[in-house]
């Protein structure tokens, strides 16, 4: 038997662990902790009560709910019966550990907001929804939540006070929204940021709210718009923002991994040391990528860079633009890798395998 159980335990698949649980009482009762611990989905509505079914048989004998740890609730109705299932798998499930959750779900229902906001052992969850409710349970929650996710999301402005209630475990946060609001809290413990924002945030905004960060992914506006400042106006951005900062007496630690645009992060007056730095850039025929990337590049000193080029066709000959990467790039002592990746269009004003040949041509008689 105890073979058995340590074959159990090593089984791989759901429909395998049925399969083997269902040979005798012992490994049944041993094995359901086993099917019940990886990740639950629930894609839509009509597979939601035959969760609850075998969740519940048998509950006095046996609380299968107490193995459920991670749960995913996806698009479905959100009529009064769904909302009540739902409500109910919640409210036993006590040692949940993960939740992602759409609008499926809606927390505008109170009884369904008690139901998440009294889960107390979450650590990781998950939320694409596009509805303000979801999100205000973390106001309320006392779970230990250490990872959060946001995507989706459209339902305005998110402020970061939302997340304050969380400040003392938070070490992840990953948010993909419209426009956010810095306030003054402050987020000691959190060591991986990744944010996808429309708009522009401040160096000392972002400083002063995460001051620990180990981590870095920040997107604060599509580079491929048309819309950019003029030099004179990108300087004055810069200037004020840096000044700011460094008025301000804050400063990043040396960060283990950054990807940005450059530009993102000249406009910002962010540019904190990172020992990796990756960066997309579709390239602009004024050039103002390539002054930003000369500008920053010199305070991050990465040693390992990852550079990902994107040409337009038309109106941007791909070797001169290429070239006028090269004097920095090579200038940096610190460097001990660069990933080039170029991405290019046909229809171009050179074949790419010529693009590719020159500029490695020039590169490479730099010393690295």
């Amino acid at each position: 038997m105890d073979v058995l159980l340590n074959v159990l335990e090593n089984v791989q698949g759901r429909e395998n662990i049925w399969s083997l649980m269902k040979t005798c009482r012992t490994l049944y009762f041993h094995g359901m902790p086993i099917l019940l611990r990886d990740q639950i989905w629930v894609d839509e509505r009509d597979e939601l009560l035959p969760l609850w079914r075998f969740l519940s048989f048998g509950f006095k004998k046996s609380n299968r709910f107490q193995y459920l740890r991670s749960l995913s609730f996806w698009h479905f109705e959100d009529d009064d019966k769904t909302i009540s299932i739902a409500v109910k798998i919640l409210k036993y499930a006590k040692n949940l550990e993960y939740l992602e959750f759409g609008d499926g779900i809606p927390l505008s229902s109170p009884k369904a907001f008690r139901a998440v906001a009294g889960l107390c052992r979450l650590r990781s969850v998950e939320i694409n929804s596009s509805r303000p409710a979801q999100i205000l349970w973390l106001q309320h929650t006392k779970s230990p939540i250490s990872e959060v996710t946001i995507h989706d999301w459209g339902g305005g402005v998110i402020s970061m006070s939302v997340l304050a209630n969380l400040a003392a475990h938070l070490t992840t946060l990953d948010l993909d929204v419209d426009e956010i609001a810095m306030s003054n809290e402050c987020f000691p413990h959190l060591r991986s940021l990744k944010l996808k924002v429309l708009g522009l945030i401040p160096a000392s905004k972002l400083v002063s709210a995460f001051p620990n960060l180990v981590n870095l992914d920040i997107t604060m506006h599509d580079t491929s718009y048309p819309d950019f400042p003029s030099d004179n106006e990108a300087r004055g951005i810069h200037e004020s923002n840096a000044a700011d900062l460094a008025s301000s007496s804050l400063s990043l630690p040396p960060l283990k991994f950054l990807t940005a645009h450059p530009y993102d992060l000249y406009l910002s007056g962010l540019t904190p040391k990172a020992d990796w730095f990756g960066s997309y850039e579709r390239l602009r025929p004024d050039g103002q990528i390539q002054t930003a990337f000369r500008k920053i590049l010199p305070a991050i000193r990465p040693s390992v860079l990852r550079l990902s080029i994107f040409f337009e066709p038309v109106g941007l000959s791909p070797v001169p633009s290429l070239q006028s990467f090269i004097p920095f790039i090579s200038s940096m002592t610190s460097l001990k890798m660069l990933r080039l990746e170029l991405c290019y269009k046909s229809g171009g004003n050179a074949p790419i395998e010529h693009v590719i040949v020159r500029f490695l041509s020039h590169l490479l008689v730099q010393t690295i």
